[in-house]
């Protein structure tokens, strides 16, 4: 798990990312034919930068949540 930089606490599960905002959670996946979703469903690690970038380590990629567009690269 990591905290970013505008306070919403990430989760790594088996079944996508979480997003905790300290009352509901958001839960990203992959989308099958978007090229700005997660890389694979199966997330073992994330880290978050000093610029609010979420990174993404999965089964199949590194994925990267862009801090302002909110859009996977």
């Amino acid at each position: 798990m990591t905290q970013d930089a505008d306070g919403f606490m990430w989760f790594a599960t088996s079944d996508g990312l979480n997003r905790f905002d300290g009352s509901t959670f958001k839960v990203f996946k992959t989308s099958a034919g978007k090229s700005n979703g997660l890389s694979s469903n199966f997330v073992q690690k994330i880290f978050s930068d000093r610029a609010g970038n979420v990174w993404v380590s999965s089964r199949d990629g590194l994925s990267k949540l862009d801090a302002k567009s909110r859009w996977f690269i």
